[in-house]
């Protein structure tokens, strides 16, 4: 629950869930969101999307840029069962690639740097220390282990 305390202490966020310790997800969801969500980013897929999709309020919009959920499936999972939601509460999904955008870094520098200066940014790094510890830091990223941005210090 640590990770859920940093982002409403430290990041400002209004509401933070564990999907490991909150018991059901949906319920969770009702409590953090009562007016429902307008915009879901989806890193995780699978019962996270299904959850997030039964609470989308009409003209939401879902942004994917990962499905970390499925990324180790040995038989393709089936996609959520409430799709339908998608047209019934006229809700965009868009996929999107970082790298689809690199005309547009310049400008994200130079706004970062000033969110950055004015506190408006924070984060959190995992920092590993020797390269014989890259396997370990890349499978965190799949097991949550890590809390942030992982990183591998060199030398």
């Amino acid at each position: 629950d640590h990770k859920a305390t940093w982002l409403r202490d430290e990041a400002r966020i209004d509401a933070a869930i564990n999907y490991k310790t909150c018991g059901d997800l949906e319920t969770a969801l009702t409590a953090a969101c009562p007016n429902g969500i307008d915009v879901y980013y989806d890193n995780v897929g699978g019962g996270h999307l299904e959850a997030a999709l039964n609470h989308m309020n009409p003209d939401g919009r879902i942004v994917v840029c990962g499905m970390i959920s499925v990324y180790n499936d040995i038989v393709p999972t089936p996609g959520p069962p409430n799709l339908f939601r998608l047209i019934t509460q006229r809700i965009r999904m868009e996929g999107f690639l970082v790298s689809d955008h690199y005309d547009q870094y310049p400008e994200y520098q130079e706004q970062m740097v000033e969110w950055i200066a004015e506190e408006k940014i924070v984060w959190h790094e995992s920092v590993l220390e020797g390269i014989e510890k890259a396997p370990r830091a890349l499978m965190s990223l799949f097991t949550g282990d890590n809390f942030g941005k992982m990183l591998v210090k060199l030398g």
